[in-house]
């Protein structure tokens, strides 16, 4: 399996996900909205060990990042707009919490710190001082109440699939890469079993990953489709709901 293909199982279940989220209040629905959040558990840890592969593979880091920080700043306004949809809640805006390409953004910084550390330190103060950052930066998204953030774990899960990748890069000893999903699976929906066995899915595709980009023509006409599809995919689902409800409302 491709990282393309990785991308779009990722971005299908995060669709799933979200559309799962906005007819959660219909009750008749509920069924259908409850599968497609367990679906849509798929999405986070396939985007986590994207972003590790980026790290890994990108020529430019500093672009990896700015591009990764640039899209999260954009999907601020759509994921404030989507948010009182899912949540429930009166108002056209919210503010009291933080899209997921932030916490993403957080591990992957976190990832490019430590090395950057490592390589101007001796090898034990330069692995204990490069742990710093990923700290840092999984507090950061917590109180920023990012998406996926709390408590620092979804910046750890980048980080600890880095960190595992680097050590074991190929041969059999590379698919210990899928411990750290199936961990923070179960931590982060303990006493949810649906959930958690949904969310440890991945690891089964991660498990046939081929180390290769896919389709190379493919891959590069939707590079930047796969950033504006997030803020994009957001904006269409709101507009979706609004409009239906201003149909209803005329309707009465």
């Amino acid at each position: 399996m491709s990282a393309l293909a990785l991308k779009l199982i990722a971005i299908t279940t995060m669709t799933a996900d979200h559309f799962g989220a906005v007819i959660w209040h219909i009750q008749w629905l509920r069924d259908a909205a409850t599968l497609m959040r367990a679906v849509g558990r798929v999405a986070f840890p396939l985007f986590c060990f994207l972003i590790v592969q980026g790290v890994i593979y990108t020529h430019k880091r500093e672009k990896y990042l700015a591009r990764l920080a640039i899209f999260a700043v954009i999907s601020i306004l759509p994921f404030g707009i989507f948010l009182p949809i899912v949540m429930g809640v009166g108002g056209f805006f919210y503010t009291g919490m933080h899209n997921v390409l932030f916490t993403l953004l957080g591990g992957a910084a976190a990832a490019c710190a430590y090395d950057a550390i490592r390589e101007r330190l001796s090898p034990v103060p330069g692995v204990l001082i490069g742990l710093l950052p990923a700290v840092g930066f999984g507090v950061l998204v917590h109180f920023m109440n990012s998406d996926f953030g709390e408590y620092g774990l979804g910046v750890a899960l980048i980080f600890v699939i880095y960190l595992t990748q680097k050590r074991f890069p190929k041969g059999n000893l590379r698919h210990l890469v899928v411990l750290p999903i199936l961990v923070w699976a179960g931590v982060f929906y303990f006493g949810s079993m649906t959930l958690t066995i949904f969310a440890a899915v991945p690891a089964l595709f991660i498990s046939i990953y081929n180390g290769k980009q896919g389709n190379a023509r493919a891959s590069q006409k939707l590079k930047i489709w796969f950033y504006i599809y997030y803020p994009a995919h957001l904006l269409v689902l709101s507009g979706l709901v609004y409009f239906m409800t201003i149909r209803v409302f005329n309707s009465l």
